[in-house]
């Protein structure tokens, strides 16, 4: 079986802008602010399906930004390229009062169906979805 080494260089832009505000007057008043993180680009230096008929990686993004559940942009997985700049964006909204400081969670995964299924995690490990 031969051994998979893939290399994910991955450059991220987190901003943060201000969200919509409940009103001050409300007891339970939440102040949110949208955190947007931009995938600026992506190197892969390995194929991350390098079996017979399994063809060459569709990558795509995956973004968990503070308590919110993930998002994916799996439905415009790029095709086929190794270095790539996709610009993907994801934004969530989080309460800017709960904490001061929130936790992004980034992974890039390559697109999978068939007998290369289920979709790897792009990662430094040679070992398939370690």
């Amino acid at each position: 079986m031969p051994t998979k080494i893939v290399l994910a260089v991955v450059t991220a832009l987190v901003a943060a802008f201000v969200g919509a505000t409940v009103s001050p007057s409300t007891a339970d008043a939440v102040d949110l602010v949208n955190v947007t993180v931009t995938i600026m680009q992506f190197d892969a230096l390995d194929d991350p399906d390098p079996a017979p008929l399994q063809g060459d990686g569709d990558y795509y993004g995956r973004v968990r930004i503070g308590s919110n559940p993930f998002q994916d942009n799996r439905g415009s997985a790029i095709e086929n390229n190794a270095k790539i700049s996709p610009y993907w964006t994801f934004t969530e909204a989080v309460d800017r009062d709960a904490a001061p400081t929130t936790t992004v969670t980034i992974q890039v995964l390559d697109a999978d169906s068939g007998l290369a299924a289920p979709d790897d995690d792009i990662d430094l490990d040679p070992i398939d979805n370690d």
